[in-house]
């Protein structure tokens, strides 16, 4: 039986030989390779280089400090205490505390509204009862029909009170739960003076 050339292990495997030293075709394809490898870390230091970049502009970026300041009742506020506390009490002693709110508070434009409609509706509604009580005192001194005038004002001027002391309810209660309540007429004006006397700070 003839002898096989080729050697073999015991499993079979066959022998490998072994590339001329002096083949010039034996390193091609190893630097051709070597090649790909060297191009490869060169796209990825791209990609990473534009990542980083990408980060940087989103660390550099700044929001607005305009959209820093306090829109509802749970920003920030100039005084430190909570948008609800600072608006209930904007509402408390009707328009002499919303003076005072709307003069210290600064950054929170929820409790400057608040402030800005407590000085406008509780400012004017003491403005009419003491008009009320003017006209009904004078009225009630005319002779003969001054007793009926004198009822008649003393019923609007109680009725009136009532009727502004649920709205003084009212607004108390929604400031505490951080509701904006904007009454008819006032609530536009108490607007535009926020936002005249607010400073919108830019970038």
């Amino acid at each position: 039986m003839a002898n096989n050339d080729s050697p073999q292990d015991q499993y079979g495997q066959g022998y490998k030989a072994a590339k001329a030293k002096d083949d010039p075709y034996a390193g091609h394809g190893q630097q051709q390779q070597q090649q790909q490898e060297y191009q490869a870390p060169d796209s990825y230091q791209q990609a990473s280089a534009g990542q980083q970049q990408q980060k940087q502009q989103f660390a550099s970026y700044q929001a607005p400090l305009s959209a820093l300041e306090g829109e509802n009742a749970y920003d920030s506020t100039s005084m430190g205490l909570s948008g609800r506390t600072e608006a209930l009490l904007s509402y408390l002693f009707g328009w002499i505390s919303g003076i005072v709110f709307f003069v210290i508070e600064r950054r929170n434009r929820f409790v400057r509204f608040a402030a800005a409609q407590s000085i406008l509706f509780f400012g004017s509604a003491t403005i009419v009862w003491f008009l009320l009580r003017f006209i009904g005192g004078i009225l009630g001194g005319v002779w003969v029909i001054g007793p009926l005038f004198g009822l008649i004002f003393g019923l609007i001027v109680t009725i009136f009170g009532i009727a502004v002391g649920l709205v003084w309810l009212y607004l108390l209660f929604q400031a505490y739960r951080g509701k904006t309540v904007r009454l008819p007429f006032f609530s536009s004006y108490a607007q535009a003076l926020v936002d005249r006397t607010t400073r919108r700070r830019s970038v």
